[in-house]
């Protein structure tokens, strides 16, 4: 199971927590402008690699996150948009069109979560799935591994999502249980499997203006350092695997690090020096965050 979310029953009702709420605050988000945008050489037929025979033509540039910005983590309960933070990291539908304009309106750069490695039985578009990509259950209520191997089936329901992120004004997107190679899915899931769907998702967000995450998945960072633009990891202080992440920090990517048990008086001390930002979250991903000292 992925280390995404805690094994709770909180899980099926998160959106619909999310979705009912609303709040509203004030700050500049000046620290926000520490980013870049990523540019690109076009191919003689529009650019890129293509994501199917419909796929628009590539974006001039999208967002890249640089080392060192702060972010907060919410995928369930009222979103506090009071926190300073350079960085919102939020589920895909959470939160309403009015939180995400009032980030916008401060400059804050917004992360679109989603899951593409399993199957959520609450999210609008669950009936698309095709049966024969639903595998063993995941550990989380109401969830199945999926088949990312057959990204025939797959391709035109992330094509929708990543298509709703940007609609929705998120910056990049956050694809999450991307490991299946790791894990007793009821498939003959490989990492190259998941190499190929993330180099479909990369193209898919890039066409459409948004940057890219590599969720996780710390044995596939050497390959898909040039493709993807930052990652959100967890618990790599905790499980010692912080030294994976340093193709992506070497090349100035952001590193966005959630850790549960090991707190900031101890895991600052390493991760601030390399450049990871590192912030301390319950497992429930509520609006609660603990930061090193200076930070957002």
């Amino acid at each position: 199971m992925s280390r995404s979310r805690p094994a709770l029953p909180f899980v099926a009702i998160a959106i619909f927590v999310a979705l009912m709420t609303g709040c509203s605050s004030s700050g500049d988000g000046d620290e926000a402008s520490d980013t870049t945008v990523a540019g690109i050489s076009p191919t003689e037929e529009g650019g890129g690699t293509s994501a199917g025979p419909d796929a628009s033509p590539i974006a001039d540039g999208w967002w890249e996150p640089t080392r060192g910005l702060s972010w907060q983590w919410q995928l369930q309960g009222e979103i506090d948009t009071t926190i300073d933070a350079d960085v919102y990291d939020l589920d895909i539908t959470g939160p309403d069109d009015q939180i995400l304009a009032t980030l916008k309106g401060r400059d804050i750069k917004l992360i679109c979560y989603f899951s593409v490695g399993s199957w959520e039985d609450w999210r609008p578009d669950a009936a698309d799935f095709p049966d024969d990509v639903l595998g063993n259950e995941n550990g989380w209520p109401g969830e199945r591994w999926l088949d990312i191997s057959n990204l025939d089936a797959l391709r035109p329901i992330y094509q929708e999502r990543i298509d709703t992120c940007a609609e929705r004004g998120y910056d990049a997107i956050e694809p999450d249980n991307t490991d299946g190679y790791s894990h007793d899915t009821g498939f003959d899931i490989t990492e190259d499997d998941s190499i190929a769907l993330l180099n479909m998702l990369a193209d898919m967000a890039h066409r459409k203006g948004l940057g890219i995450a590599l969720k996780n998945s710390p044995v596939l960072v050497e390959r898909l350092a040039d493709t993807v633009d930052f990652a959100v990891v967890e618990q790599c202080v905790f499980y010692e695997e912080c030294h994976y992440w340093d193709p992506l920090l070497d090349a100035g990517k952001a590193v966005f690090l959630a850790e549960y048990q090991v707190e900031p008086e101890k895991f600052c001390p390493q991760t601030e020096p390399v450049g990871i930002s590192a912030i301390y979250k319950d497992q429930m991903l509520d609006a609660a965050v603990r930061y090193c000292p200076g930070q957002p």
